[in-house]
């Protein structure tokens, strides 16, 4: 039978990993991580931050319109009315994000939500191609992605410390595609 041991913290779900022998074999167990918990958890994460982000824009939208687009009207006025909701929308769901993940125990939280905003700001960087359906795939496998990104592949510190850069500068290249498209034009 397969002993199972926990990775990093013991009763964390998408966090312990089920080490695997033969029985017999005198080996020890291999740590590997678990990777269909952590994106299920993930998802699960994404959804409840989804919901109470969107409430979150709900309710700050009507007195952050007021004050940030005034009483523009025309194109222009629903060309900031949208760009206000969808910020917010996106801010709530990144910071509600952090509460979802620690309130399913998942490890590494900060990279997990870190890849996680490298990937929705790529996405709200190219937000003009929403009409393509390859968008709404990436949109939907975001999740997934920042999961397995934000993983432990390998328990060698070297490699962790490399996969943290990759995920800190991939973060950083998102924000300033963002910014540079609102910027810019």
């Amino acid at each position: 039978m397969a002993s199972r041991r926990p990775q990093g913290r013991p009763g964390r779900p998408g966090s312990g990993n089920a080490g695997s022998v033969r029985p017999g074999s005198g080996q020890q167990p291999v740590d590997r991580p678990d990777v269909p918990g952590r994106v299920a958890w993930t998802y699960l994460a994404t959804l409840l931050a989804g919901v109470a982000g969107a409430l979150v824009a709900i309710v700050a939208r009507v007195p952050l319109l007021a004050a940030v687009c005034g009483p523009v009207s025309g194109d222009l006025g629903l060309d900031c009315k949208f760009v206000v909701s969808l910020g917010l929308l996106l801010l709530g769901f990144l910071l509600t994000l952090v509460g979802a993940l620690l309130l399913f125990k998942l490890v590494d939280v900060v990279w997990l939500w870190l890849a996680m905003l490298a990937a929705l700001a790529a996405l709200a960087a190219v937000a003009d191609l929403a009409g393509q359906w390859w968008f709404w795939v990436l949109l939907v496998l975001a999740p997934a992605v920042a999961a397995l990104a934000s993983l432990r592949w390998r328990p060698e510190p070297a490699v962790w410390l490399g996969q943290r850069i990759v995920i800190a500068l991939a973060a950083l290249g998102a924000c300033w595609a963002v910014a540079a498209q609102f910027l810019i034009g």
